[in-house]
């Protein structure tokens, strides 16, 4: 895999690189002053791209909220995953009156004691809409790593709630911890506080290293600038002693002011490594260094930490342009981050930061994405402090789709890392649109690429939810902060959500699917048969298997039952890159199958389960 390394962070000058003429596809997103006025309102919409039977069904079925905005406009850190309990935990919006609660702005929790195998939902409520509604929430399980009883842990969680403290409806802020597994909660709403230039809003960025948790916050003034204020809030609750120890710190974080359009920001991102000391606060902006070209581009403003938070390093800039081109125009163009991300720090103490980058200023408009296929792809970028570099994770079919009346989500990138921080993954979700007819991202898989820390080694991206009952239904996909591990298996644990009535201000039942990943191979795997999907999964009649080939070679479709019998087979001529060959599997019985693609260089295998 190509990678471009650049030294140091490059506010003291950064490389120039001359602007593509090439017209693409475009995206736009939205500044932190946008979002903020789009986010309180929720509207409703019926989702157009209609779900295939069935998919309604995941590996387990988990809580519900009254309507989908709990986990809308990009992920947020609202899955914890603590492999030494074997412990997962979901925050979400309550499902109103249907659990006896207040509202929809109602909080309440699932979670798993057995790695996922099983989950007690709708625990709560932690948070009964006491003073306003919550909304976009996230939480985190506090433990010490030593512990194994999970009746000692601590689960921390916060929310924005819409007490009008910062405009007419945001303002408040809600901390609260409970005893894991319980709904024993203690809250407290921090109000925005005018006369001191105190504004809460909202953002993705929560962490738990040990019993202490950290979480970020953009600060936007809706009274007076109708912006944000160049500053970002630290928050940091210390739960070692005890009882809870709580600190809150305003960091300068100043941003380009495009005067026509609002300061640039988009949103801010918090991880820390094994050790609990080092961490990054990343957020995806434009530091308003104009040397740093393109200005209408978004680039990345990381700060560091290496006392645990107790303090923060001055922001850094850096600049994606000049570590992405060679994997993907490879003309000296300028490149802009997309609009959502994630992190996660590994055993060594660097970043690691997933997001997509994209042509910048395509057809001269700022703040956009070029989004053609293949000019953009899913990135980690990795950052020590001083050096940084790019490694592509895939170059996805589609970037966004329009899940109901105009609520778009991207791919969703997001990192997770084990315990120790050796591994690392990317997870993203992307639509396959030879399979489901479709352009737009309505059909999203989750796709998986790991990371060997001590080897620097990437490995290759497997799609979890193929062959799976959540094969092309993982919308609005939230994925763990840690992964669990064992030996070179890993398991991410993710969490998609779907429309009980296809309507996105109905009920929405929450899905757990537990994706798979080996760390045991080193490198692309060697088959030239790549990127192999079935669909429908399940069926029970015509199926369509797609995959894409290095070189045009002759290959072999077999079916095989559970016992290693072949009870269908084809030959087929294939071309180099993508194809797709139709079953028909109406007289097989009801059961689990194996689709085999093979080749004279290898063979590729997924689940089929016909019912």
């Amino acid at each position: 895999m190509k990678k471009s390394l650049l030294f140091a962070f490059v506010t003291a000058g950064s490389l120039a690189f001359g602007q593509s003429n090439v017209t693409v596809q475009e995206h736009s997103g939205l500044n932190v002053r946008a979002k903020a006025e789009l986010m309180k309102n929720e509207v409703g919409g019926t989702y157009q791209a209609p779900y295939l039977q069935g998919s309604r069904s995941a590996v387990v079925d988990m809580g519900q909220s009254a309507n989908v905005y709990s986990v809308a406009f990009g992920a947020r850190s609202a899955v914890s995953v603590r492999p030494e309990l074997n412990a997962i935990a979901f925050l979400h919006r309550s499902n109103g009156p249907a659990n006896g609660d207040a509202g929809s702005g109602s909080l309440r929790y699932d979670h798993s004691l057995d790695g996922g195998a099983t989950f007690t939902n709708n625990v709560g409520p932690v948070y009964d809409q006491s003073v306003g509604g919550a909304r976009y929430p996230a939480g985190q399980i506090l433990n010490d790593p030593t512990n194994t009883n999970p009746a000692n842990a601590k689960y921390l969680y916060t929310a924005p709630i819409l007490t009008g403290s910062n405009g007419a409806s945001w303002g408040g802020q809600l901390v609260g911890d409970c005893t894991f597994g319980l709904a024993d909660s203690s809250n407290t709403v921090l109000e925005s506080d005018d006369a001191v230039g105190d504004y809460n809003l909202i953002s993705a960025g929560m962490w738990a290293s040990g019993m202490v948790g950290h979480h970020v916050d953009i600060e936007v003034d809706l009274i007076n600038s109708l912006d944000y204020t160049d500053t970002i809030i630290y928050r940091r609750a210390d739960y070692s002693s005890g009882s809870q120890v709580f600190n809150q710190e305003e960091l300068y974080v100043p941003v380009y002011n495009d005067t026509g359009g609002g300061r640039a920001i988009a949103d801010a991102y918090i991880g820390f490594g094994p050790d609990g000391q080092t961490g990054y606060i990343v957020a995806i902006g434009h530091g308003g260094d104009t040397s740093i070209a393109p200005v209408g581009a978004y680039h990345l403003i990381a700060l560091k930490t290496t006392d645990g938070g107790t303090t923060w390093g001055a922001p850094m800039d850096i600049s994606v342009s000049g570590l992405v081109d060679e994997d993907l125009l490879d003309d000296g163009s300028d490149y802009t981050c997309a609009f959502e991300g994630d992190i996660a720090v590994d055993s060594n103490g660097d970043m690691h930061f997933a997001v997509a980058i994209g042509p910048a200023l395509p057809n001269g408009t700022p703040w956009s994405i070029g989004t053609a296929p293949g000019v953009w792809g899913v990135f980690d970028v990795h950052f020590d402090g001083t050096n940084m570099a790019a490694s592509l994770m895939a170059k996805p079919q589609t970037f966004r789709g329009d899940l109901g009346d105009g609520l778009n989500e991207d791919s969703r990138p997001q990192v997770s890392a084990s315990s120790d921080g050796d591994f690392i993954t990317v997870t993203w979700f992307d639509s396959d649109t030879l399979l489901v007819g479709s352009v737009d991202n309505t059909f999203p898989d989750a796709w998986v690429k790991g990371y060997r820390v001590q080897e620097q080694t990437w490995l290759t991206e497997v799609n979890v939810s193929t062959g799976t009952l959540a094969d092309a239904r993982c919308t609005w996909g939230t994925v763990g902060d840690l992964m669990f591990k064992n030996g070179d298996s890993a398991t991410v644990a993710i969490v998609y959500a779907s429309l009980v009535n296809n309507d996105i201000l109905s009920e929405t039942q929450y899905h757990y699917l537990d994706g798979p990943y080996s760390f045991s191979g080193i490198g692309i795997e060697e088959s030239d048969i790549t990127e192999m999907r079935v669909f429908p999964n399940p069926a029970s009649d015509n199926v369509r298997v797609a995959f894409e080939m290095k070189a045009a070679t002759d290959v072999t479709v077999n079916v095989v039952n559970t016992v290693g019998q072949t009870v269908m087979t084809s030959s087929h001529n294939a071309v180099t890159g993508g194809n797709v060959v139709s079953l028909n599997v109406s007289n097989l019985a009801n059961g689990l199958y194996f689709v085999e693609v093979s080749s004279e260089n290898g063979t590729s295998t997924l689940r089929l389960i016909v019912q």
